[in-house]
Order: structure tokens, then sequence, then C-alpha cells
């Protein structure tokens, strides 16, 4: 930057454009690099970062040494902004997590180029109990499916079967569309199901 700063000096002051070959070309990629993309590493170890801002209510963008990061939790899938409990959920979770201090297990990424992450809120000062799971709040509460497609039963489903009963969250509906069929349905669908409960078989 220095080198790129002194080059422009010499142009303006002198007008003599010809100052520029006196940087040799195997500088100039130097000087043209981009800055490093914002990232989290995979790690087992659990890290504590700040939430910067809620996307919905499975994804959300948290502060890095490099700028942001995108996360997409693990363990549920929330529904869309754009289906029915969908800004409900959203607004929950920003409730729960706008500008706090969260602790994040990355796991990898996804096809989005996302971390995948589990995701624990922190208690608060000075009480006894441990750090909470997100997904866990989510599923209980009835505002997410349980959902890990690397696994033949996914673990907070017992949490899901009990907000299910109890018709908490999205569950007040006798069949709420999943996310994963909701992002398959056309627009004229979508708009018809957008308010109050889906009515996924009428709409065929």
């Amino acid at each position: 930057m220095q080198l790129f700063r002194a080059l422009l000096a010499a142009i303006l002051l002198t007008g003599n454009v010809s100052v520029r070959a006196q940087v040799r070309a195997s500088r100039l990629p130097r000087l043209l690099r981009p800055a490093p993309a914002a990232g989290l590493p995979a790690s087992p170890v659990w890290q504590l970062v700040r939430m910067e801002r809620v996307v919905d209510a499975d994804t959300y963008e948290v502060a890095t040494a490099g700028g942001r990061a995108r996360v997409r939790l693990l363990g549920v899938d929330a529904p869309e902004a754009d289906q029915p409990f969908g800004p409900e959920a959203t607004a929950l979770v920003g409730a729960l997590l706008r500008r706090q201090y969260v602790w994040v297990q990355v796991r990898g990424r996804d096809l989005y180029g996302r971390h995948l992450a589990a995701v624990r809120l922190r208690p608060a000062a000075f009480s006894p109990a441990g750090p909470v799971a997100l997904d866990s709040v989510l599923v209980v509460r009835g505002w997410a499916w349980a959902y890990e497609p690397d696994r033949a039963t996914a673990r907070r489903l017992a949490e899901q079967q009990l907000a299910q009963r109890t018709g908490r969250g999205l569950w007040q509906c006798p069949q709420p569309i999943e996310p994963r069929l909701w992002r398959g349905l056309d627009t004229e669908t979508k708009r018809r199901n957008r308010g109050g409960c889906p009515r996924l078989q009428a709409s065929r």
C-alpha cells in the first residue's frame, strides 16, 4: 500500500505517467490482491462470536476477523421467510440472538458456502445453567422441524413430537408444509398458502 501511494504521488506531482514502469510486474499482484474472505475454521472447538444479523430462523451472519460470515444452524429446518410461520420464527430468533455473543462449533460448509454449525446460547450472567442448544430451543417452541438428513432419526425428534402434541408454534396447523417441500412449489401455490395454515392438498 505504501508503494502504491508513493507511485500515485509521483504521478500527480510530475505528470509523468512513465513512472509506473518503475514498478516491477511481480509486485502488481500484491498491490491488487483482494482482502481475505471472512470465514470461520471448521473445528471441534467451540468459538465465541457476535451475532450480527438474523437472515431467517436457521441462517445468520456473525462477525469475524475478516468481516462477516454466514452460518447455517445444524439440526433443524425452519420455515422459509415467505412461508407460513417463517416471519414469526425469524422474529423469535432475532429477539434471542440480535447483537448477542454465542458459541458456534463449525463442522463444514454447504453448497452455498455457508458455515454449517451447532450454536449454543450463553447463559445469563451468574446463572448456574449451562449453554443452551439453539436447535433445541427452536424445535421445543415449535418454530422448526428436527432435521438431520444424514441420520435415520433426528436427535430432536422427541422434542418435535412434544411440540406437535401441544400445538406449539407452526404445529397449530394440522399439516404444516416442510421447507424442503415449500421451496419446490410454484409462485401461485405459495401465494395461496402464504397466510394462515397452508393447505397443500387443496393447491394440487
